[in-house]
């Protein structure tokens, strides 16, 4: 068991982070794919749908700033642990009423705890983990993560199949509350703080901190999350009422799309410590950009499926890529420094679901999953022009890989 918690990256620090994420992950996935339907069910527009997904790109920019700062001022116990109270509020304010503006303003609230985690989570990772094991850390991480998004969609699904959109979304909730509070519980018996070497670090010193190869590294993210929110949030109703499936139907999708990812995940983070995780990540934009152009021609069920399993292998990089960031970054800023990367890409990208409702609603849906791929190949270019100009995947001598090296 020893031997396969090193594999696998696993130590008291890291497991008590994938406990504490787990279980908010498994009563969110109850209900939050099915959001934009239920806003339409309790009557909202498209455009409520795309103010509700620019909604949470802006605030998850203001989101990822407060959580590297907090984190990196007040540890990542106390931290975790403060911002578990958001989600808390969120669904009290969800509960509170049935309209669609009341379910988008506790859904804002509900979403902050991913993205307050996430410089807390790198924090740990890196603190906790040599550079040989953070890939295969964070492939640990994206399991863990996307196990409720295979059973929580399928059941979820079945729920509102069963009752109805509105009724079937509230109960979730209720479910998802009490998930929220064994997490809150488990960060604060179980997580301890990460030791600091010196003073908080200022925003100045984490933004001075992206060398080059981030700073485009940045853009290509920027120009590829254009891409996935201009569609996101409309892929349940292009299932759901243009191609005339079931709720029940969509669950399924995601469920296989989460099953896709989960496998690649293991073999992935094992070959990306060994070997060029770059290669990785570069098929992770190549990936982004083939779901939207096959969704686009998906009009029957086996199409779907094969679409929604490009949408799976989009993850494949997705370990490697944060192993890099959290190597690039030193460990007396590396909070507040994710903190400000992942912000700095949220800003970026909150106009992009209000661009896709109006050229659904001008261009029809397809058009906009085309507009879509081409933002993706564009990322998939930039992001080649950033590897190339820092050195490609050489390695360095000592064994450290160039491109993972500050």
């Amino acid at each position: 068991m020893k031997r396969l918690a090193d594999f696998l990256g696993i130590n008291a620090q890291t497991g008590a982070l994938l406990l504490a994420i787990l279980f908010v992950g498994i009563g969110e996935e109850l209900w939050l794919p099915f959001v934009p339907k239920y806003i339409k069910a309790s009557g909202g527009t498209i455009f409520t749908v795309a103010l509700y997904a620019a909604g949470i790109n802006l605030l998850e920019g203001f989101y990822f700033f407060v959580g590297g700062s907090l984190a990196d001022r007040i540890g990542v116990r106390r931290s975790m642990a403060l911002f578990a109270l958001v989600p808390l509020a969120g669904y009290a304010i969800f509960l509170s009423g049935g309209g669609p503006w009341v379910a988008v303003a506790g859904t804002l609230a509900i979403a902050a705890w991913e993205p307050l985690v996430v410089p807390a989570t790198f924090d740990v990772v890196g603190s906790a983990l040599k550079e040989s094991k953070r890939t295969m850390a964070f492939a640990v991480q994206s399991i863990q993560k996307r196990l409720p998004k295979i059973v929580g969609p399928a059941v979820g699904g079945v729920v509102l199949f069963t009752v109805g959109v509105v009724n079937g979304t509230r109960a979730c909730l209720w479910v998802s509350l009490v998930f929220v509070g064994f997490s809150l519980v488990t960060q604060l018996v179980l997580l301890k703080d990460v030791p600091r070497k010196g003073p908080p670090a200022s925003l100045g010193a984490a933004l001075r901190a992206m060398d080059p190869f981030l700073k485009r590294l940045l853009v290509a993210e920027v120009l590829v999350r254009w891409c996935d929110w201009l569609i996101r949030e409309f892929v349940v109703l292009y299932v759901i009422e243009e191609l005339c499936f079931s709720s029940k139907d969509y669950g399924f999708l995601r469920s296989f799309m989460m099953i896709v990812s989960l496998l690649t995940y293991l073999p992935i983070g094992w070959l990306a410590d060994r070997t060029s995780p770059p290669a990785f990540v570069r098929l992770t934009f190549f990936f982004f950009a083939a779901f939207p152009l096959a969704l686009s021609f998906a009009h029957t069920m086996p199409m779907l499926v094969a679409a929604f399993a490009l949408w799976g292998l989009r993850e494949i990089g997705e370990p490697a890529r944060k192993a890099i960031i959290t190597s690039r970054f030193a460990p007396e800023v590396r909070a507040r420094a994710v903190g400000a990367y992942w912000g700095i890409r949220a800003f970026l990208i909150w106009p992009a679901p209000i661009l896709g409702a109006w050229i659904w609603k001008e261009h029809g849906p397809e058009a906009l999953m085309r507009v879509a791929a081409g933002l993706g190949a564009a990322a998939f270019f930039v992001f080649l022009f950033a590897e190339r100009w820092i050195g490609g995947n050489r390695r360095s001598e000592g064994g450290v890989r160039e491109l993972s090296k500050p």
